[in-house]
């Protein structure tokens, strides 16, 4: 990834909600309702959810193509629509089919995206030099001379991709541009993405794809026009209560249109009054004996067999200590719940490091000492 510095974007939804007249002209049918996010900068958010879920809907706000109904939506905290030509260049958009004259070869048809993305007063070299680091950033050096329609499928979703990043946007928007690729370029692409946000850019997918939603930081599931679920993969299973991710689908469409969506609310909710409720004395609470549940984090240590499937975490008890193996904790994050009022004593390799309360949001602790790495409360 070359060094380039990007912002990325935040984005927040209070309620938004998208209705549109409905087929016989009488009354709204409703796209989305009551849509309740928060993005942070840097994110990479993979949106999931049945046909007619609202995906599309979802995307198309965002890119300021719908009207809203009620509220607002904020990206970088803009609004979408009254700010549509603040936002222009800031977003960048991949959708299903590619974008790219087939008949360029793959340089030349950057330098006429460029032309449309880079600011006026952009001089050849300047030029050039952004292409030839889109080119490295997807990984198309080799290709760069190559005519796009002769390219494989994965190298022209790559060849899609490098156009919208010309502009380095803070917001890159993925719509099911991978529902072509066969597993492995769809694996290679989304580890693209992932390294895209780790870049700086914040990257939202929308994808029918579940081997490699893993690779995102939340999963965004909606149902019926309505979130149904917003955070880790791991505890989406704990909520569904099913044990494969393919399976929330058919929970969704298993109950009443707005069941999970009211249950999604609750969860919010409670979050909130968790957020409001911490001990007055950390010290205190640390000091709670407590035992530690079987934990299981992906890919490290044993599989939890329990209800939730085999990585789904328990519940650490208030004060309970998590040990993060020092050999494999600089691998990734590891997703742990805790019971209301908890603090969480944080160690690495069984050297103590700091104690952190709850708030029911996700957070980030960073773990000293021997193998240091992130751990994530959610």
């Amino acid at each position: 990834m070359a060094d380039k510095q990007t912002t990325g974007l935040s984005g927040i939804a209070a309620k938004v909600t998208v209705t549109v007249p409905s087929g016989g002209g009488v009354g709204q049918k409703t796209l989305l309702n009551n849509v309740i996010l928060q993005i942070n900068p840097r994110e990479f958010i993979c949106v999931l959810g049945p046909s007619g879920a609202g995906k599309s809907t979802l995307v198309r706000t965002m890119l300021g193509e719908r009207e809203i109904t009620a509220s607002q939506l904020l990206l970088g905290g803009h609004d979408v629509l009254e700010k549509a030509d603040t936002l222009r260049g800031a977003i960048g958009y991949v959708p299903q089919r590619d974008i790219n004259p087939a008949s360029l070869p793959v340089e030349r048809a950057l330098h006429f995206a460029s032309s449309v993305r880079l600011p006026a007063e952009t001089v050849a070299p300047q030029r050039r030099a952004t292409i030839d680091r889109v080119l490295g950033d997807v990984g198309l050096e080799s290709v760069r001379n190559a005519t796009i329609g002769k390219l494989s499928g994965g190298e022209a979703k790559r060849a899609s991709l490098a156009a919208e990043l010309l502009a380095t946007p803070g917001l890159l928007v993925v719509d099911e541009a991978t529902s072509s690729l066969n597993p492995a370029t769809e694996a290679r692409f989304m580890r693209l993405l992932a390294a895209q946000a780790r870049a700086g850019t914040t990257v939202i997918a929308v994808t029918h794809h579940l081997d490699n939603v893993d690779r995102a930081d939340k999963l965004l599931i909606l149902g019926h026009g309505e979130v149904v679920w917003f955070g880790s993969r791991v505890e989406a299973l704990g909520h569904f209560d099913v044990h494969r991710l393919a399976d929330v689908y058919l929970a969704i469409e298993d109950k009443p249109a707005g069941s999970w969506g009211t249950s999604w609310r609750q969860r919010l909710a409670e979050n909130e009054t968790l957020a409001t409720d911490q001990p007055a004395d950390p010290a205190a609470a640390s000091a709670t004996t407590a035992a530690l549940a079987d934990v299981s984090i992906p890919g490290i240590g044993r599989p939890d067999r329990g209800r939730h499937g085999d990585h789904s975490p328990r519940p650490l008890l208030a004060g309970a200590s998590c040990t993060w193996p020092e050999s494999n904790s600089a691998i990734g994050r590891c997703h742990l719940s805790v019971e209301k009022g908890g603090w969480c004593l944080v160690s690495a390799g069984l050297t103590a490091v700091t104690s952190l309360p709850y708030s029911g949001q996700p957070g980030f602790a960073a773990v000293g000492g021997k193998g240091s790495g992130s751990v994530h409360y959610s």
